[in-house]
């Protein structure tokens, strides 16, 4: 994550110790907004006694309210704030899906095959599908794309992995068949449309 800050500073006009404090605060963002959102999801259980998991989607919609605020503080605009932590975001949680399987937790569906059942790995589906998400934002990066555009193609690209990758794994469906990851799949994709729309409108509207 280093190397994704500090080789990225100059496209956005960063100094170094802006690039550091924001490379800093992110995780802790993104960690307690998986911790959050887990509270707020299972909040009788926590109360009970039970443990402190997380939900990725924490992290997914917590960094676009707090990072500007921090880049704010900083003297960084907010589309250069969000842009420069996204892929960072990106591959922590890359990183966080690959403990999870290490942990043995958010296993998938229990499939049989070498004569014996096994849980699906859908935690390392999703952080190889978080690294080529990474790999082709980065790409776009390098395209020039107008600033503030990888928030909303991270949120697309993002939600429709989660949408599909729910369906293969443990956990609870209480609306409509639908786990609440489904749910949040749905509301990443409609706020990463929304806001993408509302940008290129804007700019051509600039350009008149």
């Amino acid at each position: 994550m280093v190397w994704l800050f500090l080789s990225r500073k100059s496209i956005y006009n960063l100094k170094i110790w802006q690039s550091i404090i924001l490379m800093i605060t992110l995780p802790i963002v993104g960690f307690s907004g998986a911790k959050l959102l887990y509270v707020i999801e299972n909040f009788e259980k926590v109360m009970s006694g039970g443990d402190v998991g997380m939900s990725f989607f924490g992290t997914v919609f917590i960094v676009p309210i707090v990072m500007p605020l921090v880049g704010k503080m900083l003297g960084v605009p907010m589309r250069n704030t969000l842009d420069i932590c996204i892929p960072g975001g990106i591959a922590v949680l890359g990183c966080m899906r690959v403990n999870c399987f290490i942990s043995g937790c958010c296993s998938g569906i229990l499939v049989h095959g070498f004569d014996t059942w096994f849980p699906l790995p859908v935690q390392l589906f999703e952080a190889i599908g978080d690294f080529m998400i990474l790999t082709l934002i980065l790409w776009w990066e390098k395209s020039h794309i107008p600033k503030g555009r990888i928030y909303p193609m991270f949120l697309i690209l993002y939600g429709i992995l989660r949408f599909f990758l729910e369906w293969f794994r443990i956990t609870e469906r209480p609306w409509l068949g639908m786990a609440h990851g489904h749910w949040f799949s749905i509301l990443a994709l409609a706020i990463g449309f929304t806001t993408f729309i509302i940008m290129e409108r804007s700019e051509k509207h600039a350009q008149k």
